[in-house]
C-alpha cells in the first residue's frame, strides 16, 4: 500500500509540476504583452489607466489558472501515450520461440533427428544478434548454460549469433541430435560446431565437451536474448516416440 502511494503521489507531482511550468511560460508570455499594450494605451488614454492596471493582472491570472487545469486533465494522458508506445515498442521487438523436429540425412552418419526451435520475430523489424542458450536440463543447470546453442545450416558463423526477419519462422537454432542407433542425444553448442569445422577430434580431446545427455524424454529450458528485446524463456519436452524424436513447448511453463 504505501509503494502504491508512493507511485500516486510521483504520478500527480510530476502533474503539477509539468502544469505549473507550461502555465508558467503563457502567463510571463502575456503579462509582458499586456504590460507593452497597457504603458502604450495609458499614455495615450489615460482615463484608461486603472482599468488597464486591472486587467493586466487579471487576464494573465486567468489565463494562468485556465492553462493549468488544461494541462492537468492534458498531462496524464501524454505520459499514458508515452509509456503505451514504449511497451509498444518492446512487444513489436519481440520474438518467440517454436518446436520444429525433422529427420535430416547427414553424409557422415546416416539418418539423424534433428529437434530444434524456430526463433520468430513478432514485430516489423529485424531482430539482430539473437542467441538462444540451454541453461536448464530435467530443472538442473546445465553445466555450459553460458555457451549458446549452434544456429542451424550456418556454417562458419563465428558468433554463434543469428538475425531474425519479420514474418514467418526463417532461422533456426539446433538444440538435440539423435540417431537411432546412439545411446546418447547430442547436443550441438556452437564451441563444439566450431572446433569440429576446424576438424578438432573431440573424441580425443582430454577437455572434451560434456554435450551429451542420455537418450529418454527431457525438459529443457532456453534462455533467448538479443538486440533491443527483452530477454525470452521457454521450456520444452524432448521425448522418444517409437523411432522417432519429438519436441513440445510445455505449454503451462509459457507464462
Amino acid at each position: 500500500m504505501d509503494k502504491y502511494l508512493a507511485t500516486y503521489k510521483t504520478f500527480w507531482w510530476e502533474c503539477i509540476k509539468y502544469s505549473l511550468r507550461s502555465s508558467f511560460n503563457i502567463f510571463a508570455g502575456i503579462a509582458t504583452a499586456l504590460g507593452v499594450v497597457a504603458l502604450v494605451l495609458a499614455r495615450f488614454a489615460s482615463r484608461w489607466e486603472h482599468l488597464l492596471s486591472i486587467l493586466w493582472w487579471f487576464i494573465p491570472v486567468a489565463i494562468f489558472g485556465l492553462s493549468f487545469i488544461f494541462h492537468m486533465i492534458r498531462y496524464p494522458y501524454i505520459l499514458y501515450k508515452y509509456q503505451a508506445n514504449k511497451v509498444q515498442g518492446y512487444e513489436t521487438q519481440a520474438i518467440e520461440l517454436e518446436p520444429h523436429c525433422r529427420l535430416e540425412k547427414l553424409p557422415s552418419i546416416g539418418d539423424v533427428w534433428v529437434a530444434r526451435i524456430g526463433v520468430r520475430a513478432l514485430g516489423l523489424r529485424v531482430i539482430r544478434g539473437v542467441f538462444i542458450y540451454l541453461t536448464e536440463i530435467d530443472e538442473n543447470q546445465n553445466d555450459l548454460f553460458d555457451a549458446p546453442l549452434h544456429p542451424a545450416l550456418q556454417l562458419r558463423n563465428v558468433t554463434g549469433a543469428t538475425n531474425i526477419n519479420p514474418g514467418k519462422t526463417q532461422r533456426y537454432i539446433e538444440i538435440l541430435h539423435w540417431n537411432t542407433s546412439a545411446k546418447e542425444m547430442g547436443i550441438p553448442y556452437h564451441l563444439t560446431a566450431q572446433l569440429r569445422e576446424a576438424n578438432v577430434d573431440l573424441s580425443k580431446s582430454r577437455d572434451r565437451l560434456v554435450d551429451a545427455i542420455a537418450v529418454g524424454t527431457h525438459n529443457l529450458t532456453l534462455y533467448a536474448t538479443g538486440e533491443d528485446i527483452k530477454p525470452l524463456e521457454r521450456q520444452f519436452r524432448v521425448e522418444i516416440v517409437g523411432d522417432r524424436l519429438e519436441i513440445h513447448r510445455i505449454e503451462n511453463e509459457h507464462h
